[in-house]
């Protein structure tokens, strides 16, 4: 949301979501999976502050069938977050490889908030002369690794840094005189969140 701690340059001044893609992240929200450590599966967890978890009235979803099985909104959170989780352990992988052929590199840049230039600390990016500089067998242990498409999509998408000085500039101008507090309902009025209320 920001390079910057403390910051998320893709919510408006009141709290409104100002980006065209809502991460999944956010999407499968309040609900988390959480794997305690040695336990080889993971547990559905929720934020039951979240405001999103209400008393049975009839028209919010019901964590639970007649039967007491998941119903189908929570069995349906259920696989888009096990999705996730997949795609973040393959990610994993590929990273590990990637680091461990010498193709990443740390990546200092800055970015301009509210009139300063910020520098970025901790992010690290692909080296494009060491990821092309490998030997064969190297490169092919990126491909089975399935590295190679995440090194690419990260050297295409540097360019898109600049979004974050844009979106703080948005930020800026729709700035109101007095700031409010939104719901999550609010905040994400305007994109196909996604967001199931619960009871």
């Amino acid at each position: 949301m920001s390079p910057l701690a403390g910051r998320n340059f893709f919510t408006g001044p009141t709290g409104q979501w100002l980006g065209g893609y809502v991460p999944a992240v956010l999407r499968g929200y309040p609900f988390r999976l959480i794997r305690a450590e040695g336990a080889e599966n993971s547990t559905l967890c929720i934020d039951e502050d979240s405001g999103l978890v209400v008393d049975a009235d009839g028209t919010a979803e019901n964590f639970f069938d007649a039967d007491g099985n998941p119903s189908p909104a929570t069995k349906a959170v259920l696989d888009f977050l096990a999705e996730i989780e997949r795609n973040r352990a393959l990610t994993d992988l590929a990273v590990a490889a990637l680091a461990e052929a010498g193709a990443m590199q740390p990546w200092p840049f800055q970015v301009t908030a509210d009139g300063q230039a910020a520098p970025v600390e901790g992010l690290h990016r692909i080296d494009e002369a060491a990821l092309n500089a490998l030997d064969d067998a190297a490169f092919l242990g990126l491909r089975k690794a399935a590295a190679l498409p995440l090194a690419y999509m990260q050297l295409l998408s540097m360019a898109q840094v600049a979004v974050f000085e844009q979106m703080n500039r948005l930020r800026q101008q729709l700035a109101p005189r007095q700031e409010q507090q939104l719901s999550l309902d609010e905040i994400f009025a305007t994109a196909d969140s996604g967001i199931l209320r619960f009871n």
